[in-house]
Order: C-alpha cells, then sequence, then structure tokens
C-alpha cells in the first residue's frame, strides 16, 4: 500500500473515530438529561428529537465508516509485519491515546466541579453559594 493511501486510510479512521465518539457522546447527554431532567431544554419534543436523531445518525454513518477503513488497515498489518512499527501508524495510535486523555481530563474535571458546586448547595446556604 502506498504512503498517500495508508495516510489517507488513517485520516478517514481518525474523522469516523471522532464521528463515532461525538454520537455516542449526543446520544449519553440526551439520556442522561432525559433521566435526571436537568436541562430546560429538554421539555421541547423538538430538541429531543433532533438531538436523537443526529445522534443515530452519527453513529449510523460513523461506525461502519470506522469499521471497514480500520479493518482494511488490519489486513494490510498482517500481511506485512513492517506496517506494525510504521510512522504512520504510530502517530494515529498516539493522536488517538492524546485526544482520548485529554477528553477523560476534562470530563473529570467537570465531574468534579459539578460534585463539588452540588456539596457547596447542600451545606451552604442559599446566598452563600450562588456568590460562589
Amino acid at each position: 500500500m502506498s504512503i498517500i493511501k495508508r495516510v489517507y486510510y488513517y485520516l478517514v479512521c481518525f474523522i469516523s473515530l471522532g464521528i463515532l465518539a461525538a454520537g455516542i457522546r449526543t446520544l449519553l447527554f440526551l439520556l442522561f438529561d432525559t433521566i435526571f431532567n436537568t436541562a430546560p431544554a429538554f421539555r421541547q419534543s423538538d430538541f429531543v428529537q433532533q438531538q436523537l436523531s443526529l445522534g443515530l445518525a452519527m453513529l449510523v454513518i460513523g461506525a461502519p465508516l470506522w469499521f471497514f477503513f480500520w479493518r482494511s488497515l488490519q489486513r494490510q498489518v498482517n500481511s506485512q509485519v513492517s506496517e506494525i512499527g510504521s510512522a504512520i501508524r504510530k502517530s494515529y495510535l498516539n493522536l488517538i491515546l492524546l485526544v482520548t486523555a485529554l477528553v477523560t481530563l476534562f470530563a473529570a474535571s467537570n465531574l468534579l466541579r459539578n460534585l463539588i458546586t452540588g456539596f457547596l448547595r447542600k451545606v451552604l446556604p442559599p446566598p452563600v453559594w450562588r456568590s460562589l
């Protein structure tokens, strides 16, 4: 496989994996906000329908696209052992790890902030925690 074709395949894998992750995030956000009824926008049925459609569309597009290109790359790796250590493959996998770590850190900081804010709202009287 030529270098340009490999770069193209890894780029499509990266983009389609991002679409898949965004679809999962949209559906999870919709699920949790519907269960806990936290967002006032969820009282509008059009918003829920749009978010559900968007999340499902991202899943339907991202998952097969990623699977097809990743499976093709895996076949290439199995047929050529030198592909395992290629710089393009290492860069792709390291980029995936970096993005995953950054998203995890961001989500953990939001979770911690929400837990602390929720705790302060329970302990302190309303005039005090509103000023924080």
